[in-house]
């Protein structure tokens, strides 16, 4: 039932009239309010975060989502575990992420070939990649091209890069 701005009005002006009916109303709605304002400002996270790698231990994917895990951990003052699921292109951990529920406390790591390509290689995928939210950007580095010191040809700025 929908109150009229008018009857709130006029229970506010009755409610005026009695101060002892205003206070212990006051002082109830202060109470509900202590009560409730705690639950609802608990802190995140109340519980350790997973973090699912699509990929091997060891490697050099793995070593960064370890470092940034370990500053997540320090700065949430909780534990970040990070679990690695090697298999074809992630599709392990980026299923299970599908299937976790959406509440912050279970992160994938994976790079844009994880979540480009898989859709252009599998036929049809366990998950759907376009529900997965991006919430950053964990490290952006270069991908040289190499050849034998001895090749043919030779880039121009190849001399430039340090040994």
């Amino acid at each position: 039932m929908l109150l009229s701005l008018k009857s709130v009005l006029s229970n506010l002006v009755f409610l005026m009239d009695r101060p002892k009916r205003f206070i212990c109303l006051l002082a109830s709605f202060m109470l509900v309010l202590g009560w409730a304002l705690p639950a609802a400002a608990q802190n995140f996270p109340v519980k350790p975060v997973r973090v699912l790698a699509g990929f091997g231990a060891g490697g050099g994917s793995d070593a960064m989502v370890r470092l940034v895990s370990a500053q997540m951990a320090s700065q949430l003052g909780q534990a970040v575990n990070v679990e690695n699921k090697p298999s074809a292109g992630s599709l392990q951990a980026a299923t299970e992420l599908a299937s976790s529920p959406a509440d912050g406390y279970t992160l994938f790591a994976a790079d844009n070939g994880m979540l480009v390509y898989n859709a252009a290689l599998y036929k049809k995928l366990p998950y759907d990649s376009a529900a997965f939210a991006p919430i950053g950007v964990m490290a952006r580095t270069p991908l040289p091209v190499s050849m034998p010191p001895r090749a043919a040809w030779v880039s121009p700025t190849a001399s430039s890069w340090p040994a």
